[in-house]
């Protein structure tokens, strides 16, 4: 368990729209009596997310979790960070090499490090010890064999989850020992070799609603609304 913290993230918020994730850094910080120690910059998934529907300002303990996501030719690895019945979550491409060096190095110093900018300014970070479950580095090599359907597959499978709100496929959502999660967003990490998702920022009273663009690699963008295509 951790409190939030106010880092230095490498990521602007843009206006209206709730963009991809992202690789991004977390600064160097001391250690604090709420927080793990950064001794140096330390790669994160960073993700810019609406204030309305999570509290940045929560005082209590908040949650954070790494999980896997298996289905058909998809294999996803999950990030969460919950505050109250607020839940934040960051979704990986396990067949994406850039996705596995952020892994390499979260194994190496033992810490995983998210970062949440947020439209109205504000930004908090959790830094936690971290140790790769050995099922999910049983199917990196599986994925990266098959890199472009594993990829295909992913962005398919959680686009449908963060367009429509969808989050309770997710066997961790229900927690023993957490509030019930009740409000719930989530951002798909884009890299060189995995496309992001973005899509305007949903009414503030929907969990998650609005049109969900998936940018294709000939450069069309396939719309979706909660869940259904529009071309």
């Amino acid at each position: 368990m951790q409190r939030l913290h106010s880092p230095t993230l490498q990521q602007q918020p843009a206006s209206g729209i709730v963009g991809p994730g992202r690789i991004g850094i977390l600064r160097k910080k001391p250690t604090t009596q709420n927080t793990t120690s950064l001794d140096d910059d330390h790669p994160a998934l960073v993700g810019v997310f609406d204030s309305r529907r999570f509290d940045p300002s929560f005082a209590g303990r908040v949650f954070v979790a790494c999980g896997d996501l298996q289905c058909g030719d998809a294999y996803g690895i999950h990030c969460r960070l919950q505050a109250g019945p607020d839940a934040l979550y960051w979704f990986a491409n396990a067949a994406d090499p850039s996705v596995w060096q952020l892994i390499d190095r979260w194994t190496a110093t033992g810490k995983l490090a998210l970062g949440a900018q947020f439209l109205d300014g504000r930004v908090v970070d959790a830094v936690v010890p971290f140790q790769l479950a050995a099922h999910v580095a049983a199917f990196k090599d599986i994925a990266l064999r098959n890199q472009a359907r594993a990829t295909a597959a992913f962005r398919s499978l959680v686009g449908e989850i963060v367009a429509t709100g969808n989050y309770g496929c997710l066997d961790d959502l229900k927690a023993p020992g957490l509030p019930e999660v009740q409000r719930v967003q989530g951002v798909i990490v884009e890299t060189e070799h995995t496309a992001g998702i973005r899509w305007p920022l949903p009414p503030a009273h929907l969990p998650c609603d609005g049109q969900l663009l998936i940018p294709t690699p000939d450069g069309r963008d396939i719309a979706f609304y909660r869940g259904a295509a529009l071309h």
